[in-house]
């Protein structure tokens, strides 16, 4: 019970508002994804399209659903199917793809848990998630009710209960960014798409000068 108070407490800290400082492009998508090749896949209305890091849309709003760059291609589904297109909106293969089994993985939040990233993994112990390096030696303790990977140096942090909100830590398992969003995904490119106030924007990553 004691734990419990303290880790309440420990939230209690921080203010439950977004920091404008914070804000790359505020919050107004009904979804978002991870930046690659400079692009992030996006949904307006019904329609997915890809803004850049000003938040322009450089690839209309068009798509029944729309991935993140992979080395240059994202998938992107049109009219019940998928196909590949490039960084310019090119269609570089047919829409032929029937169904999202055959697309890869959209960011890095949809893989396993217990993976290592920068030399630290998350760890369910005693009930609550913490981080251990790979000595298999606890490094942030166990305090939260789910945690993520870490990228660019973060790794987003979830409390409990009526605090169940996302926030980050970095490396020593200080909180960077106070819990305060209700979805998020990874820092890629210095940028990561976080769900505040039922709207999707960007928030920059406050470790990094570029």
């Amino acid at each position: 019970m004691e734990k419990f108070f303290v880790i309440i407490l420990s939230f209690l800290c921080f203010s439950s508002s977004a920091q404008e400082y914070m804000w790359i492009i505020k919050p107004q998508f009904q979804w978002a994804g991870d930046f690659s090749d400079s692009l992030a896949p996006v949904q307006m209305g019904e329609k997915f399209g890809y803004i850049n890091k000003r938040g322009k849309f450089v690839i209309d709003a068009q798509y029944e659903d729309a991935r993140s760059f992979v080395k240059g291609k994202a998938a992107v589904k049109l009219n019940g199917k998928y196909g590949y297109i490039d960084v310019a909106g090119k269609v570089i293969s047919p829409f032929e793809i029937l169904t999202i089994d055959t697309i890869p993985a959209q960011t890095e939040t949809d893989s396993i848990k217990f993976e290592f990233f920068e030399n630290l993994a998350g760890a369910f112990i005693n009930g609550a998630y913490g981080f251990v390096n790979r000595s298999g030696e606890v490094v942030i303790q166990p305090r939260y009710s789910d945690v993520g990977n870490f990228s660019e140096g973060l790794a987003w942090v979830c409390g409990w209960g009526l605090l169940r909100k996302y926030g980050f830590i970095d490396i020593s398992g200080k909180i960077v960014i106070s819990p305060q969003f209700s979805e998020t995904g990874n820092f890629k490119e210095n940028m990561c798409a976080v769900k505040y106030k039922g709207k999707w924007g960007y928030i920059k990553n406050p470790t990094l000068k570029k």
